[in-house]
């Protein structure tokens, strides 16, 4: 006799915990809704459910993969961001409710019609940049970044959000040239700031899974940003706006990376944690 969706869980749960992986109860309703296609509130209405084998032998499936550590997103190949579903997969950084601060700041400085030109550098899977383009309905976008699969899950992504038409997912890196010069009015980035000497901070199973090109930078952590901060001079218009996630101990170098180039009016924002997350700055000579 095969186990009700109820006793299932609990199994699943148990074996999860008993493995250490993180919120063991959430991964087990998760991937149980994944695999009936409902809901987890469908879950605990029909708890009692007697499962077929095929449902019970796909659930432990997931399962064993998510007790060998591979992130819940993955096996599902999707996380929500900003309200949006998106499609990830190994290879693509997964989307952190952190960097939903960037789209919260954009918005505040500009208003739902503008009529946005902006761009997203390293923007793996796409969520910050599509969802830009959602919460933007007349803004145009440019998604770049170096990895195949993140520019073939960014495009999925544009296609899925139906934004595809006003955002374009292209192939460079923050020294390419792919804007003219002053063509831009907002540069927005999650570039990789991990510094080598900060790993031991790192969940593990973040660098077992997720790509490190994503992740870290380098020695400081601080090594993609000069770069990146001469580009978005070069393509943003005066008066226009860049923001970058950032780790929480990096804030004041940023500034000053930033000061050298010649951005005015840096600021920088907390996430909910109370930590030092996003960085703001404007290239001097329009209105801010």
């Amino acid at each position: 006799m095969n186990p009700s969706l109820r006793g299932l869980i609990h199994e699943i749960s148990a074996c999860l915990s008993e493995q250490g992986v993180d919120a063991p109860r959430l991964s087990a309703q998760v991937l149980a809704a994944f695999v009936l296609g409902c809901t987890r509130m469908d879950l605990l209405l029909h708890s009692e459910r007697e499962l077929s084998t095929a449902e019970v032998e796909r659930i432990r499936a997931l399962a064993c993969r998510r007790a060998r550590g591979e992130p819940l997103a993955y096996i599902i190949g999707q996380r929500e961001f900003y309200g949006l579903e998106f499609i990830v997969r190994p290879g693509v950084l997964i989307p952190r409710p952190e960097t939903e601060g960037i789209v919260e700041e954009v918005r505040r400085l500009y208003g739902p019609d503008s009529c946005l030109r902006f761009a997203d550098l390293g923007t793996g899977s796409g969520a910050l940049g599509v969802t830009m383009g959602v919460v933007f309905p007349r803004a145009h976008g440019l998604l770049v970044d170096t990895s195949d699969v993140a520019l073939r899950t960014a495009r999925e992504n544009a296609l899925r959000h139906k934004v595809d038409s006003r955002v374009s997912v292209v192939k460079g890196d923050f020294m390419s040239a792919l804007f003219r010069p002053r063509s831009l009015e907002c540069i927005i980035s999650n570039p990789p700031y991990i510094g080598e000497s900060d790993l031991s901070e790192v969940e593990p199973a973040v660098l077992a899974w997720e790509p490190r090109s994503a992740l870290i930078a380098g020695r400081s952590g601080l090594e993609a940003y000069p770069a990146l901060a001469v580009r978005a001079w070069d393509a943003l218009l005066p008066g226009g706006h860049m923001l970058l996630e950032m780790g929480w101990s990096q804030g004041k170098h940023l500034v000053r990376i930033l000061r050298d180039v010649g951005f005015c009016s840096i600021r920088v924002l907390r996430d909910l944690a109370g930590h030092d997350r996003i960085v703001t700055a404007v290239k001097p000579g329009g209105a801010t």
